[in-house]
C-alpha cells in the first residue's frame, strides 16, 4: 500500500480488525518497510506493507 495508516482507517470502517499497529521491518531486504496485521470479520488475515519512502539525494 502506499499510505499504511490511510488503508488501515479505511478497512476498520468496513468491520476489519488491526492486530497491533504498523511497524518497520528493522533490517534485511525489505528494511524500513512498514508492516501490519488485519483481520476480517471471517477471521481472514491479511499483512498490509508500505515500502520505505525513497529520499532524493540533491548532488
Amino acid at each position: 500500500v502506499t499510505d499504511i495508516r490511510t488503508a488501515i482507517a479505511r478497512v476498520e470502517t468496513a468491520g476489519w480488525a488491526v492486530k497491533g499497529s504498523p511497524q518497520p521491518i528493522p533490517a534485511g531486504p525489505r528494511c524500513g518497510t512498514m508492516v501490519a496485521y488485519i483481520s476480517g470479520p471471517d477471521g481472514i488475515t491479511i499483512e498490509l506493507m508500505q515500502p520505505p519512502v525513497e529520499h532524493s539525494r540533491v548532488v
